[in-house]
């Protein structure tokens, strides 16, 4: 709120920001003492299954407490939004339906500079983020390197700060910088992989503590590297999370509105910025009609990734 309204507070946003890090800060350091004193390896030498949990007759409260979710947040809001995008103006009593407002919408000239811009975005830097975050992970788990546990804090804060907040900090930052970044979709790609890093990071370490050690330890005494070892033997059991890491950085990267309505320019302007453009000047429809196309979108990877990897999106993988 302190920047939704003129004049904006950027000193108490900077302290509200300060004091979500100094908790989330509080919140690994435990983290990691748990995790120190306990043992989550799932798969070790000696192999291992999957068991299913039995719910009996809890099942049927489980389905309805899930499908009322499903419905609350899921069917509800987007049907109501579908409906809305067929609609000549904003009414709630679902008339006057036309295909006006998808005509409007995909044949502007800015919209096909926005997508080029957001696909570039979302595959091109879930792709650096993805192999970064496999990295700063295997690092922190399997390594005995110094400051490992500084690394993962670092890795993992940015957490902790609202994405307003942090697009100004990086707006600061790379005005005072001599290189000419600000302005430029470089600088929406160092914000998204600032922003997002943690969601990669803390999925494959999550993947790497349900593997034991003793896999690697073996390997290792049979001569290997321990680069091949991570690419031979690690990396193929830590496949789906590092895939769903991906897919999690494409979705977000693609509809990041909080730090590229601060930092883009005409040059660099993204979907959700159309979206939100589109959003103050009262064109509610057309702005469902836009939100519509990039749900699909986000339904095709989703689909494309479930059939062809089999992965799922999920913390565990």
């Amino acid at each position: 709120m302190r920047f939704s309204y003129p004049p904006a507070d950027y000193g108490y946003a900077t302290v509200v920001a300060l004091s979500l890090i100094a908790v989330t800060g509080i919140g690994l350091l435990l983290q990691r003492r748990i995790i120190r004193t306990a043992s989550y390896a799932a798969i070790t030498g000696r192999g291992y299954r999957v068991a299913p949990i039995l719910l009996g007759r809890w099942r049927w409260v489980a389905v309805a407490i899930l499908g009322a979710y499903m419905v609350a947040t899921i069917l509800l809001p987007y049907g109501v939004m579908m409906l809305a995008s067929f609609q000549a103006y904003w009414t709630q009593e679902f008339t006057a339906f036309t295909l006006d407002n998808y005509r409007s919408v995909f044949t502007r000239g800015l919209l096909v500079r926005a997508t080029e811009n957001s696909l570039l975005l979302a595959v091109f830097g879930a792709c650096v983020a993805t192999a970064l975050a496999a990295c700063i992970a295997y690092v922190v788990q399997r390594s005995r390197a110094p400051g490992r546990s500084w690394l993962d804090f670092m890795a993992t804060i940015p957490i902790g700060i609202p994405g307003m907040v942090l697009g100004v900090a990086l707006l600061w930052a790379w005005i005072a910088v001599p290189l000419e970044i600000y302005g430029t979709i470089w600088i929406l790609l160092i914000a998204y992989i600032t922003r997002f890093l943690p969601f990669g990071v803390r999925n494959v370490s999550a993947a790497l503590t349900q593997v034991g050690d003793e896999l690697e330890s073996a390997a290792r005494v049979s001569g290997a590297t321990q680069w091949r070892t991570a690419v031979t033997i690690t990396l193929p059991l830590v496949r789906n999370n590092v895939l769903s890491s991906w897919v999690i950085y494409f979705i977000e990267f693609l509809k990041e509105l909080n730090m590229s309505v601060l930092l883009y320019s005409f040059g660099s302007v993204v979907i959700p910025v159309v979206i939100f453009d589109l959003y103050t000047e009262g064109r509610y429809p057309e702005v469902a009609a836009l939100a519509v196309g990039l749900s699909v979108l986000i339904l095709v990877v989703l689909a494309i990734s479930s059939r062809f990897f089999r992965i799922r999106i999920s913390p565990l993988g």
